[in-house]
């Protein structure tokens, strides 16, 4: 039987930068839904860059494919039947839906977390593992931040039936988690004032 996919898809973003963005497929090939993070106007309009102090991060879901394109670097996540992938990708929409709830603001020209963040989250909830390089981007700020607190995250898992992969569970301590206003990562509680090293950064974004 040919099973349904879910991608990750990186859309070039000014020559250095990328946009990581979620489909699924179906067993023809064919995309039949995609989620994206977006900066989005005071109107709720999506935009391509976020920039006025009314700009806030918010999650997209569209029937087909909005952004994507099949010349797109791409990496395929999961792989199975159509209910097993929805199921998924039902984790991922409440992870969503739980983003836009919070209401963030979108940083100046999407250097802070930004729509990368948003696909690492949902990739979170949806109990997978994000890969390191989907395409040849340079610069991918917000890449790994997750928006959701960790037992947000399994409230998720719990509410869908989701079960986080093996690899999953051994590479949670790459994960970054907004928290109380406080970054954890690699395991490491950093408050707002603490000045993260070099060393830490260059882990982050790489």
């Amino acid at each position: 039987m040919a099973n349904y996919t879910i991608v990750q898809a990186q859309l070039p973003v000014a020559g250095l930068g990328g946009h990581n963005l979620l489909v699924i497929k179906d067993p023809n090939g064919k995309v039949i839904a995609e989620v994206d993070g977006l900066a989005t106007g005071a109107n709720g309009i999506p935009k391509p860059m976020g920039y006025l102090p009314s700009d806030t991060l918010k999650f997209h879901s569209f029937t087909g494919a909005e952004y994507y394109r099949e010349s797109l670097h791409q990496t395929t996540l999961f792989s199975g039947t159509y209910t097993e992938v929805m199921q998924r990708w039902a984790a991922a929409k409440e992870a969503g839906e739980r983003i836009n709830d919070k209401d963030l603001h979108y940083p100046f020209m999407g250097l802070g977390r930004n729509s990368n963040s948003v696909a690492s989250t949902l990739i979170k909830a949806m109990g997978l593992e994000e890969p390191k390089n989907t395409g040849p981007a340079l610069i991918m700020p917000g890449k790994g931040v997750i928006l959701l607190e960790p037992e947000k995250v399994q409230e998720i898992w719990q509410h869908n039936g989701v079960s986080p992969s093996g690899q999953q569970n051994q590479s949670q301590s790459n994960t970054i988690f907004l928290q109380n206003g406080s970054i954890q990562v690699f395991g490491e509680s950093l408050v707002n004032n603490k000045v993260i090293s070099e060393e830490l950064l260059a882990k982050v974004l790489g």
